[in-house]
């Protein structure tokens, strides 16, 4: 039997996204390609998808953040506040899968986690690993 990684739309901003599968307890996010250009923006576009996720529990779930579709900004303020509001926001899962283009991104992304290692990250190029790993397995 095979194992259904499809996943219904929850919510949706002009930057994200929000699906999940009920079944696997996986929530995934998906970046669209509409560009944050500042920091308030990338706080209200966190705080937009809080309120999608509500007051459910999730401490029992998995997130794919899926950053295929992000253009960068090169901004190191609005990276910075992008990282710490994905911080503030993977807080109560249990994983977290993040999902980007290519290796170099996931290579990239893994050499900058380097520094403080979370156990519940995982870094994958592909959208089926990156949810099995949300999903507890891997």
């Amino acid at each position: 039997m095979s194992t259904s990684w499809e996943t219904e739309v929850i919510g949706e901003t002009p930057h994200w996204k929000v699906s999940r599968n009920a079944a696997l307890r996986v929530i995934f996010l998906e970046r669209l390609r509409e560009r944050l250009t500042g920091v308030a923006e990338v706080d209200q576009s966190f705080d937009a998808v809080r309120r999608i996720f509500g007051m459910a529990p999730l401490n029992a779930w998995g997130i794919v953040f899926d950053m295929r579709q992000a253009i960068p900004s090169g901004d190191a303020a609005i990276e910075d506040a992008f990282r710490r509001n994905r911080q503030h926001l993977i807080k109560p899962f249990a994983k977290m899968a993040i999902l980007l283009a290519g290796a170099v991104g996931v290579l990239q992304v893994q050499r900058m986690m380097k520094d403080a290692p979370d156990p519940r990250i995982g870094v994958f190029s592909d959208e089926e690993s990156a949810m099995k790993w949300a999903a507890g397995g891997g």
